[in-house]
């Protein structure tokens, strides 16, 4: 029963991990793992807010020096990367 195998049931695998834990402590664990979600979502915001300059500059500066080489040219990569990375955060 290990998460990377592809017939992977994640229901038996939690109710196995769990079997021996009250609904009042997993309800409890539950409250901690969402404070700390969000702890962990508030500081990614405000890494982006703080730097939103410096990814910006680092994407116009990727977009106006073109690749020497097909095999070393990571610009479309980046760029998407850049964008995807932007728009997650001004979506949260």
């Amino acid at each position: 029963m290990y998460p990377s195998r592809e017939d992977f049931d994640q229901k038996k695998y939690l109710s196995q991990l769990y079997k021996n834990v009250s609904f009042q402590d997993l309800g409890r664990g539950a409250k901690t793992l969402e404070k700390k979600v969000k702890q962990r979502t508030e500081g990614l915001r405000s890494l982006v807010a703080q730097n939103l300059d410096s990814f910006i500059s680092c994407k116009d500066t990727i977009d106006s020096n073109p690749p020497t080489s097909a095999y070393l040219s990571p610009s479309s990569f980046i760029h998407s990367f850049i964008h995807s990375f932007i728009l997650s955060f001004i979506h949260l």
